[in-house]
């Protein structure tokens, strides 16, 4: 799973790239630009269902030590396409809220508006929306019960801050590294050295936030590995 989800995440930061390089000046450019957005859709989705499928399968698997496990087919499109549609929109709508949200901040105190962005994106997408689209992408029959469920756990809410407080002391830690650094050599190999480092921490943190929404959103009753929307 580590190295699904890092190479994997690798590539897919290598073709956002890749993508907006493309731009929209001409009607093949266009046509590419939607067909590689659309894989980058599809493969963000692959990469985080992989690692909340393992997960789901390790905690059934601890559960239902000695027991018999059952069977759900899987579901069909039209079951899961709106609920996959939803999640979608809702991303695109809590990014335009977030971008204003942050137009509101002061100028000064820069340290405080990164915490304050920090937050503001744990709340929107960690806490409201990852919830949704785990329960999207396990195949959960709703989406509003399984987050619900999310929302009121205190172990997931303490648990994800924790991590996002890791990752946002990890990313504004890295600058003040680099800048003591002397000599060009020192600095590409110190450079290397701390973006694979800060790489490692930024993806454990989000598998220990999979893992933990993962096990949040879980029913009191027992759901099967089969029942999911591919």
């Amino acid at each position: 799973m580590w190295t699904i989800l890092g190479v994997g995440s690798i590539l897919c930061l290598a073709l956002a790239h890749a993508c907006f390089q493309i731009g929209s000046a001409h009607g093949w450019r266009l046509t590419a630009f939607l067909i590689l957005a659309i894989f980058l859709v599809y493969l963000a989705a692959f990469l985080q269902r992989t690692a909340l499928r393992v997960f789901r399968r390790d905690r059934l698997a601890r559960v239902r030590a000695g027991k018999r496990a059952y069977k759900v087919h899987h579901r069909r499109v039209k079951d899961w396409l709106p609920d996959a549609a939803i999640v979608f929109v809702l991303f695109f709508a809590l990014v335009g809220w977030n971008a204003v949200m942050l137009q509101w901040l002061p100028d000064a105190r820069q340290d405080y508006v990164e915490w304050f962005r920090a937050i503001l994106a744990w709340l929107l997408f960690i806490i409201f929306w990852l919830p949704l689209a785990a329960a999207a992408l396990l195949g959960e029959r709703t989406l509003w019960k399984p987050a619900l469920r999310a929302w009121r756990s205190s172990r997931y809410w303490a648990g994800t801050l924790a991590c996002a407080g890791l990752w946002q002391l990890t990313f504004s830690g890295l600058d003040p590294v680099l800048m003591r650094l002397r000599g060009r050599n020192a600095q590409i190999a110190g450079g290397i050295a701390l973006l694979a480092l800060v790489y490692a921490m930024a993806l454990g943190a989000w598998l220990v936030i999979l893992a933990l929404v993962e096990e949040a959103i879980a029913a009191p009753e027992l759901r099967s590995l089969e029942d999911t929307w591919d």
